[in-house]
C-alpha cells in the first residue's frame, strides 16, 4: 500500500490499530474484551501490532502524540 502523496503520514499521527489500543486501554476491561471479541482475525492480528506498538512509546508519551494527533489549528 502506498502512502498518499497529498497528505504523507506526520511522524505524530497515530494508525488505526495505535488508536483502537488507545481506546480499548480506556474503556475498561470488560468492554474492552466484548469488543475485542467482535473482531476478526486479521483485526485482533493488526490490534496486537498496535498495542505493541504502544507499549513501546510509554504511557506518558502515548497522550502527547494523541494530543498532537487531534489538536486543533
Amino acid at each position: 500500500m502506498k502512502a498518499n502523496p497529498e497528505k504523507p503520514k506526520s511522524r505524530s499521527s497515530l494508525s488505526g490499530p495505535e488508536k483502537a489500543a488507545i481506546l480499548l486501554a480506556l474503556v475498561g476491561e470488560e468492554l474492552a474484551a466484548a469488543l475485542a471479541g467482535e473482531l476478526q482475525e486479521k483485526e485482533l492480528v493488526m490490534l496486537r501490532q498496535g498495542v505493541h506498538r504502544m507499549a513501546q512509546i510509554g504511557p506518558e508519551r502515548i497522550l502527547t502524540r494523541y494530543l498532537r494527533t487531534h489538536a486543533v489549528s
